[in-house]
């Protein structure tokens, strides 16, 4: 079972958003992603939602 990776996407236009979002889901990524549209939005999901630190599988 793939690991649900989680996303902060930082992005002011809804189209681009949810094209990241799709073009992540077609390459097979498990994940849930929050969208924000600016730099108060985005400072407010890091500190409610602190970064955490995973090592990274290749």
């Amino acid at each position: 079972m793939k690991e649900t990776t989680h996303i902060l996407i930082l992005e002011d236009l809804a189209t681009d958003a949810e094209l990241i979002q799709f073009e992540l889901q077609e390459a097979g990524l498990v994940f849930t992603a929050k969208w924000v549209t600016n730099e108060n939005e985005y400072l407010h999901a890091l500190q409610n939602s602190p970064p955490r630190s995973h090592p990274v599988r290749l």
